[in-house]
């Protein structure tokens, strides 16, 4: 890779990181604002994103991209149903915690993307038929639930100050075991 590369691409690696970050703390910071905080300029910014939309959908894919790769270096398939749940939250918890924003896009990280989707279906329906999951419940309502806790926990864990190894445990005792006390 040559220098200008590397650079462009370190460039282009800031601003996500900086837009990803200011898009989740207010939607419609501006490009200005992102150029500012990236410290880079406008002009910048729009060379690689000629659009708005391009600068997000780029965001949607990194964070799609590093979900896939998380989930499959977390290799679901090869442990206990809770193990692959604890991986599975420890997996989501940190590409959110890197792209805040994508939490509230079904096609990012949740149940319209089949990255996340294949490999979650395939751990849920697993533990549906050794008995470790209620198969009372549809696989549907299962996949759905488990993101759903992921978005909240992260959300609520990041607002409070929670750290993400006891944001993944929160959401691992809240679907495998709900929100009654131990005995």
């Amino acid at each position: 890779m040559t220098v200008s590369r590397v650079a462009r691409s370190t460039t282009v690696d800031v601003i996500i990181d900086t837009a990803a970050r200011l898009l989740a703390a207010r939607q419609n910071a501006s490009i200005a604002e992102i150029a500012a905080a990236a410290g880079v300029s406008r002009g910048t910014i729009y060379r690689h994103f000629p659009t708005r939309a391009a600068l997000l959908r780029t965001i949607a894919d990194s964070a799609s991209t590093e979900a896939k790769q998380r989930l499959q270096d977390a290799n679901l398939e090869r442990v206990p149903i809770e193990d692959g749940i604890a991986r599975t939250a420890r997996a989501l918890v940190a590409v959110a915690n890197h792209y805040p924003a994508t939490l509230q896009d079904p096609t990012i990280l949740g149940t319209r993307n089949p990255a996340i989707q294949d490999p979650l279906t395939a751990l849920l329906r697993r533990g549906q038929a050794d008995g470790r999951l209620r198969s009372d419940v549809p696989l549907d309502c299962l996949l759905e639930s488990l993101l759903a806790l992921v978005a909240a926990c992260q959300r609520s864990g990041s607002h409070h100050g929670q750290g993400s190894e006891d944001t993944s445990a929160t959401i691992v005792r809240l679907f495998l075991h709900g929100a009654t006390e131990p005995t």
